[in-house]
């Protein structure tokens, strides 16, 4: 399963690559971390992740606006917070 993680807050970051690498390591492989709508955007538009793990909020904007900024959406969504 490829993965990405749009987390704005570092801690949270380090905190979900920690546990994805100790419980999934197997399964899961993170293709990288984003910490802003417009970089997750192309991250996703370029990489085709599997599943995002998403932030509710991103900065001064949301996850619902990295929806809105896809032409598709064609990954899993798992909401972090």
């Amino acid at each position: 399963i490829n993965a990405l993680i749009i987390e704005d807050e570092v801690s949270q970051q380090e905190q979900l690559t920690y546990l994805l690498a100790k419980n999934c390591a197997q399964t899961i492989h993170l293709l990288g971390i984003f910490d802003s709508v417009e970089d997750g955007r192309t991250a996703i538009e370029e990489l085709q992740p599997d599943v995002v793990f998403l932030d509710v909020h991103i900065g001064p904007k949301t996850g619902f606006d990295l929806f809105k900024a896809l032409k598709e959406i064609n990954f899993e969504v798992i909401f972090t917070t």
